[in-house]
């Protein structure tokens, strides 16, 4: 297992950008921002934007954990842009 979880830092090193670990609490709060932009899009049945936001905070989530349980926090690794 760890050869593999330092394989994947090695990757997503290449492919994302390190972050302070103390910055983690930026990431929660976009992603509690999102998930009410979310739920209440979901409630005006403005369906497009529930999920748009939806998945906006489920990466600010993941993103956050990243930050804070990896070392150095790479973020973006994982995603396209």
């Amino acid at each position: 297992m760890k050869l593999y979880t330092d394989e994947i830092l090695a990757r997503s090193s290449r492919m994302g950008k390190t972050v302070d670990k103390r910055l983690y609490r930026n990431y929660v709060q976009k992603a509690e921002e999102m998930l009410a932009v979310g739920k209440h899009a979901a409630e005006t049945s403005k369906n497009n934007a529930a999920v748009t936001a939806s998945i906006h905070c489920a990466i600010n989530a993941l993103d956050a954990l990243a930050v804070f349980y990896l070392a150095g926090g790479i973020v973006g690794a994982m995603r396209m842009h």
